[in-house]
């Protein structure tokens, strides 16, 4: 497929990640080896979690390794990665679709919820045609905490 689309010595890229988590640097090994095998070579960039949040809201990397959250439980969250006036993801790297924006559009301005089902569906079938992002894994690991709770002990 790479010399199909006129690459077939392979070509180099610079993933970027934070270098404080190790679930980000050994994801972007793992990612490095993989992609090593099919002619890609990749270069690991290890920076501060400022730098990484900077090169992210600009638009200014090859690729990264980076966590995201679900921000809501409502299917309008798609909005927040995928709609083209959002500034956390899609803007900075420029990706816009009019069909996107139009399910977007329309799934917010309905309350019939078999309408938006229909909607958000059809909507993410379109973001999975596109794959502008890659997800790679799930990290389930998160804590919160309150001063009022005793005795919690994280084991890692």
């Amino acid at each position: 497929m790479l010399a199909e689309a006129g690459y077939a010595d392979g070509f180099d890229l610079e993933l970027l990640t934070y270098h404080g988590l190790q679930i980000y640097t050994i994801t972007a090994q793992i990612v490095q080896a993989n992609l090593k095998e099919v002619g890609i070579n990749v270069k690991i960039k290890l920076s501060e979690w400022a730098a990484v949040v900077e090169n992210k809201n600009k638009g200014t990397y090859d690729f990264l390794v980076y966590g995201v959250t679900i921000k809501s439980p409502d299917p309008d969250v798609y909005s927040y990665y995928f709609g083209s006036e959002s500034t956390y993801w899609a803007k900075p790297i420029r990706f816009m679709d009019a069909k996107v924006e139009d399910l977007l559009q329309r799934g917010r301005s309905t309350t019939d919820m078999g309408a938006r089902r229909q909607i958000y569906r059809e909507l993410e079938q379109r973001i999975l045609e596109l794959t502008p992002w890659v997800h790679v894994n799930w990290r389930a690991n998160c804590h919160a905490y309150k001063d009022r709770v005793q005795g919690y002990r994280v084991d890692a």
